[in-house]
């Protein structure tokens, strides 16, 4: 499972994480990024999925730089398909149970 993705860009001559958290998915999402038309590699979807990877490490990037760092990657098969695991582990997180004590689970009931 892909955490992080770090990427080295020679024109740029930058560093980058690339990686997703709760805000990131959110950013994703208010692009209009649709995960499931991305898993079909959607062209606008698959870019939209990259620079919202950039939102946690480096908000302030803007998406020219992002879009030619893009441009600039090989092997975008297997980019796409490290971003997609990433993009789903905040999910995952999201709705995974609760560890620890019980008694310290908060609780609830659906009424009709």
């Amino acid at each position: 499972m892909a955490a992080q993705i770090h990427l080295t860009d020679p024109i740029t001559n930058g560093e980058y994480t690339l990686e997703f958290d709760r805000d990131s998915v959110k950013y994703a999402e208010s692009l209009g990024f649709d995960l499931t038309r991305a898993e079909t590699t959607v062209a606008t979807d698959v870019i939209c999925m990259f620079r919202a990877a950039f939102h946690k490490h480096h908000p302030r990037l803007d998406l020219a730089t992002i879009d030619g760092i893009w441009d600039r990657i090989s092997d975008k098969k297997t980019i796409t398909e490290a971003l997609i695991e990433m993009f789903n582990e905040p999910y995952r997180v999201l709705f995974s149970e609760p560890e620890g004590d019980s008694k310290n689970v908060a609780t609830f009931k659906v009424v009709k």
